[in-house]
């Protein structure tokens, strides 16, 4: 008698369950690479992240450590701990000019005297006044461009962005650019 109540509860078991799988898609401005590691254009997009944003300096400081300061540039509004930079952070030199951004940049963004090698050996993190006396000064962003290609993506394979800059520029959007 148990058997065939037990086959039976089985039977149910098995033929109520089963599986559909559901891709959530959401389109963006980022492009989804193809399984080879060209950059892909069609089709629905599965990336919640970011585009990538390069920069251009607007001058020879790209190397050094950037903070963002208050639109009057007068307050620090953002730096990093000197225990969390070493050289590995520093912005990576695409085509045209651009800096692939790792660390966030906007308009308000200045370049620190110290390249990111020497910032990660400074004894402690210097306060917000010394971060302000060693802003390189007329230091700024020229122009800050949006890449479509995720972030991650991005910072893994900065050639992709590169090839984007060089082959796609058209797809490039610019969303700063410094009236310097």
């Amino acid at each position: 008698m148990r058997l065939p109540i037990l086959a039976c509860a089985l039977s149910l078991a098995l033929t109520g369950c089963h599986s559909t799988k559901t891709e959530v898609t959401q389109d963006t401005t980022a492009v989804t690479p193809h399984r080879d590691g060209t950059p892909g254009d069609e089709g629905p997009r599965i990336m919640r992240e970011p585009a990538t944003r390069a920069f251009k300096p607007g001058g020879d400081y790209a190397g050094n450590v950037m903070v963002t300061l208050s639109p009057d540039l007068r307050e620090v509004i953002s730096y990093p701990e000197c225990n969390e930079v070493d050289s590995s952070m520093a912005p990576v030199k695409l085509a045209r000019g651009y800096y692939l951004d790792r660390g966030g940049v906007g308009p308000n963004t200045v370049f620190l005297r110290w390249t990111y090698d020497e910032y990660s050996r400074l004894p402690e993190t210097p306060t917000p006044s010394q971060i302000i006396e060693a802003v390189i000064p007329d230091s700024h962003i020229a122009e800050i461009i949006e890449i479509p290609l995720g972030i991650n993506y991005a910072k893994i394979h900065p050639e992709m962005a590169d090839t984007i800059l060089t082959k796609r520029f058209n797809e490039v959007k610019t969303i700063y650019k410094s009236n310097d």
